[in-house]
């Protein structure tokens, strides 16, 4: 079974941070919406590119070195770990920012993740000089509420990084455990396994010989979860099937082979259920906690044969 990079994208898409994917000869093949506000490039405009459009005339050397080195050596490389480099914004200012290297691995081919972080130093030397303005006993009654609200922000930044790696990493695991598992029911099982120790929750859906119907074939859901919501709906998971043209997004999943973002859970539930339980489609989606699910095409030997939909309140756009 093949992971779609465009899964891997939308993943990228929940970090706070400006995240590419490259190649081994460093040429990007991912980036985020994150880059633009940060570098000044789009996505579309860095990804085919060499990373060393980033790198500072002088070191672009060492940088191609560093990129063999870690392909050579893929070890982790966490936020904070020294990796402090320069790059180069899109209209040639220097920015410092702070490094995360990560191995992941797409469709059998070794990549890396980069997730590029600013350092604090200048937002804190911007504030600094906002501050100055200020009189001096405002200034410290403000500076007290700012400096706990500053705390605060960066603590839930920090956590939302932290989260948003261990998704990825998590997602890379459980590619790697597809690869080792000798049938659909392993396979799922190891990979529900990965995602549930980072509270994703996911499900599999079968495509019949005629590509026109979804069934349910296997979900993460606790057993007692899912027969409460069996009973709420009046219809039993094993019996669950669907056309692929009740809902765009699950349509645009199955005929596009595109990676999917749903933010609209309870209208496409709604799709799906018979149209006298369709009013019951919020009360599933609050008991299953799934506001937001990433679709994409699962492909085993290169053939679609389902849909497989992670699902969690801690995914955006």
């Amino acid at each position: 079974m093949t992971v779609p990079l465009e899964l891997y994208q939308k993943f990228l898409e929940n970090i706070p941070d400006a995240a590419m994917v490259v190649n081994p000869a460093g040429k990007i093949v991912v980036a985020n919406h994150q880059v633009q506000p940060m570098l000044g490039y789009t996505p579309k405009e860095l990804v085919g590119k060499n990373l060393s459009i980033l790198i500072p005339a002088g070191k672009k050397r060492d940088h191609t070195q560093l990129v063999k080195s870690f392909f050579h050596n893929p070890i982790s490389r966490p936020m904070g770990s020294g990796l402090d480099l320069s790059v180069l914004r899109k209209g040639g200012e220097k920015m410092a920012v702070d490094i995360m290297l990560n191995p992941i691995e797409v469709e059998g081919k070794p990549l890396v993740l980069l997730m590029l972080h600013e350092m604090p130093q200048q937002e804190q030397e911007s504030h600094s000089l906002q501050e100055q303005e200020e009189e001096l006993d405002h200034r410290v009654r403000g500076r007290t509420a700012e400096l706990k609200l500053s705390s605060e922000s960066l603590m839930q930044e920090i956590a939302a990084r932290e989260r948003a790696a261990d998704m990825l990493l998590a997602l890379n695991q459980a590619a790697v455990s597809m690869q080792s598992a000798t049938n659909p029911q392993d396979m799922f099982l190891a990979v529900s396994d990965e995602l549930k120790k980072i509270d994703l929750d996911c499900v599999v859906f079968a495509l019949n010989q005629e590509s026109t119907h979804l069934s349910l074939e296997h979900m993460s859901f606790s057993p007692r979860l899912i027969r409460t919501v069996e009973k709420l709906s009046g219809v039993q998971a094993k019996d669950f099937s669907f056309s692929i043209a009740k809902t765009e997004p699950i349509r645009r999943v199955i005929l596009t082979l595109e990676t999917v973002f749903d933010d609209n859970v309870g209208n496409s539930i709604k799709a799906l259920l018979p149209q006298k339980l369709a009013s019951m489609a919020d009360k599933v989606v609050a008991l299953l906690n799934i506001p937001n699910t990433i679709n994409a095409p699962l492909i085993v030997s290169g053939e679609l044969i389902g849909l497989f939909s992670i699902s969690s309140n801690h995914l955006n756009t």
